[in-house]
């Protein structure tokens, strides 16, 4: 398996949940959904999460034509879907997943968090603030829609985007403390 630094050089706060995002793939298995391709997220997920389903939705033609371009779509159990109506494809895509990822456009990113809270086991969240003010996205009014959270702050906000992993059915502190802290 490749390490952390293959995909994130810890620089780049574009990248920030890189590391949230390894560990987490590194243990579990099942179905993954990402919402919004990129440079750091779509790369790891793709090789993490070989032997799983992975469906990768993006909105944005040219993020799209890149990720075909590269190739994350050439394992048969990974789909990169263009999405031309996100409500749409919520209803279409059923499916109950182990880890949905969401960094998509932003406008959206709460609304679609609160849609498909009942749909995963753990969902990471990019781009929140973990002081708990929710950030540019008003991720603050979602907070009490799940019943667990952790967050991970990487330095200066600004610079490092906080993330974080919420839940109605897995406590990810305990998780997070049994399965990664104890390495």
């Amino acid at each position: 398996m490749k390490q952390l630094s293959d995909y994130w050089d810890g620089k780049e706060g574009y990248g920030s949940h890189c590391p949230i995002l390894y560990e987490l793939m590194k243990h579990i298995q099942g179905p993954v959904l990402e919402l919004g391709c990129g440079d750091f997220s779509t790369p790891l997920l793709c090789d993490i999460a070989k032997d799983d389903i992975l469906v990768s939705l993006e909105s944005e033609q040219e993020w799209y034509d890149q990720m075909v371009t590269r190739g994350y779509h050439a394992n048969p159990k990974h789909s990169i879907i263009y999405v031309a109506d996100w409500d749409k494809m919520f209803v279409e895509i059923e499916q109950y997943w182990t880890l949905i990822f969401v960094d998509h456009n932003g406008t959206r990113r709460v609304n679609d968090a609160l849609l498909l809270k009942n749909r995963c086991d753990i969902m990471i969240l990019h781009d929140t603030d973990a002081d708990g003010s929710g950030g540019k996205y008003g991720w603050k009014d979602l907070w009490q829609h799940f019943r667990y959270r952790k967050d991970f702050k990487h330095g200066n906000p600004v610079a490092m985007p906080a993330t974080s992993i919420v839940s109605n059915v897995v406590d990810v502190n305990d998780w997070w403390k049994k399965n990664v802290e104890s390495l």
